[in-house]
């Protein structure tokens, strides 16, 4: 089992320096299912095809700079952060070298690591991906592991994944670049995803959210309430507090592949 200590990930990839020269060396490790180089190749190639823009920041561009509370003057940093990022990470890369871009992260999911789960349940657009190809060996894998890999990474406390669920068992299907693909609605599981993301909203927020969800628990039967219970002490278990606010949606700078690859693999 190849370590992933913080100096054995630095000798398999440098933040610092352009993905292009270190992906011959990625792509080797990651033929051997080495578990962190597989990881930082999906998210890697997913960061640059996606584009810089992925901000929305427009806003701001013309705002008094002395006008802005903290919040905003934040965004405009870790836009700034990221864009700077993107420029070094994707220089050199041309359309080849995201030929293998959908194989590395159903790979990484395959492998246990919680938010590639959730990337591949999730799949955003991204140019160069072969996913458009019903037929492909990706969008067969797609279809059969979506939901079970949404259901992993929301046990595994992901807040990405804890939105999806409460959305998907709300209205019946999940959404991503694949399209839509049905499941089976499940009050009990939305409703106890929803309660573990209350508990990282506002006061206010979380006031509002509660309502809904005693509302809602009402309605249940005790076999629903009782199923409800479990399903939200697996989503809040004790010591997966540290995550952002699911609310917040996403953090373009948690994208970078040795942010995104150093939280653990697998829901052990």
């Amino acid at each position: 089992e190849p370590a992933h200590t913080v100096q054995q990930r630095a000798l398999i990839y440098d933040p610092g320096s352009p993905l292009s020269p270190q992906l011959k060396f990625l792509r080797g490790l990651s033929d051997r299912h080495d578990p962190y180089a597989t990881c930082v190749l999906a998210f890697a190639l997913d960061l640059c095809a996606r584009g810089p823009d992925r901000m929305i920041v427009d806003d701001y561009a013309h705002a008094d700079p002395a006008s802005l509370d903290q919040k905003s003057i934040n965004r405009m940093a870790e836009n700034f952060e990221f864009r700077e990022r993107y420029a070094n990470t994707c220089a050199g890369l041309d359309q080849s070298s995201f030929a293998d871009m959908d194989r590395r992260l159903l790979q990484s999911a395959r492998l246990g690591h919680v938010a590639s789960m959730t990337r591949f349940a999730l799949l955003p657009f991204r140019p160069g991906s072969n996913s458009e190809d019903p037929k492909s060996e990706f969008a067969l894998a797609y279809r059969e592991n979506a939901e079970a890999m949404l259901n992993r990474a929301a046990e595994a406390g992901d807040p990405e994944a804890l939105r999806a669920i409460h959305n998907a068992y709300s209205n019946g299907y999940i959404t991503s670049a694949m399209g839509t693909l049905e499941v089976e609605k499940d009050q009990a599981k939305s409703i106890a995803a929803y309660l573990a993301m209350s508990r990282y909203a506002g006061i206010d927020d979380r006031k509002i959210m509660e309502q809904t969800i005693e509302r809602e628990v009402a309605q249940m039967s005790s076999a629903e309430v009782s199923r409800f219970s479990r399903l939200e002490s697996l989503y809040s278990s004790p010591g997966r507090n540290n995550a952002t606010d699911p609310e917040q949606g996403e953090r373009v700078i948690d994208d970078f592949p040795e942010k995104a690859c150093e939280a653990r693999f697998g829901t052990e």
